[in-house]
């Protein structure tokens, strides 16, 4: 496997493509063109979570795939649209290298987490519209997935769930609660009553439009149930039930726009689990509240489909 970082932006190495590219073998499949999986994580438009960044690659990586997970512009930097520029310019890197890093440019497929998600759906989306192709120099086919992963994601903004998050944990466990969520997402902590509250998506709206705001007029320009056109690329979408970030309900709009457009789509709604459930195994797990064998089901159902769309 070849591991390189490559950034995808002139004088500016913060934004990186990690890649899991399989060895070109002479024993066996000697110059086959593989399919390629990238990677968006989630985490608000905070950051980029390593429970959906890595592990989601390797899981990808066994079956057959290159992979690649793109570190996308996050806090200060996510004012839109910079990370959707981001992502396309990305995929536009893959098909440039096609021929050398053994890729099928025909069967590209972006996997989106939560935020990374909505990232991943506006891909789908917004690629044929004249200014992004502008934007980045280049025809809209060049930048174009061929199918999206919408992995409990944030569809509408503002997110219908627009309230900081009462943890349980009391201000006297401040310092533990840091430390286990780690110091990229301290700043969407809030003190309320004694306790912990996490105001991630607050975070997430300021991020994206660069000021506080919960208003529709400001953020629902990139609710992507409202962008759905015949052009939309075919998706595979699943959430669970339960999420207490981001209602299924959510997901379930994007899929109802995608059916009433005819577009290829299928979707699992999962009677129980919290959000961030990533690969749903001890392989992305943080705490065993993140395993669950009934949702994990989800990687296998997405690559069934894969191979049905991509024929």
């Amino acid at each position: 496997m070849i591991f390189k970082n490559i950034p995808i932006w002139e004088n500016n190495n913060n934004i990186i493509l990690q890649s899991y590219l399989l060895n070109n073998s002479t024993e066996f499949n000697q110059n086959l063109k593989r399919p390629v999986a990238l990677v968006l994580p989630g985490g608000g438009y905070i950051t980029t979570s390593d429970r959906e960044a890595e592990g989601v690659a390797l899981a990808f990586a066994s079956r057959g795939y290159h992979a690649f997970v793109l570190r996308y512009s996050c806090g200060e930097k996510a004012l839109m649209p910079q990370p959707i520029l981001d992502a396309f310019k990305a995929i536009s890197i893959l098909r440039k290298n096609a021929e050398e890093w053994y890729i099928d440019p025909n069967r590209i497929v972006a996997c989106g987490f939560s935020a990374g998600g909505h990232l991943a759906s506006c891909l789908a989306t917004m690629w044929n519209k004249p200014e992004i192709a502008e934007n980045l120099g280049c025809h809209s086919e060049s930048f174009k997935p061929n199918a999206v992963i919408l992995s409990y994601p944030v569809i509408e903004l503002p997110n219908p769930i627009n309230e900081p998050i009462n943890t349980g944990v009391p201000e006297a466990a401040l310092e533990q609660f840091k430390e286990n969520i780690g110091s990229s997402l301290e700043e969407a902590i809030l003190i309320k009553n004694g306790m912990v509250h996490f105001d991630i998506i607050g975070e997430m709206h300021k991020n994206i439009i660069g000021r506080d705001s919960k208003a529709a007029q400001d953020l629902s320009s990139y609710s992507t149930n409202l962008l759905v056109s015949k052009d939309t690329v075919p998706s595979f979408v699943w959430t669970t039930a339960t999420d207490e970030l981001i209602p299924a309900s959510s997901s379930m709009k994007y899929v109802q726009a995608m059916l009433e457009h005819g577009i290829n789509v299928e979707f699992h709604l999962f009677v129980k689990g919290p959000h961030g459930l990533s690969l749903a195994t001890d392989l992305t797990a943080g705490s065993p509240d993140f395993i669950n064998k009934e949702v994990s089901v989800w990687f296998d159902m997405s690559l069934a489909w894969l191979a049905k769309t991509f024929g």
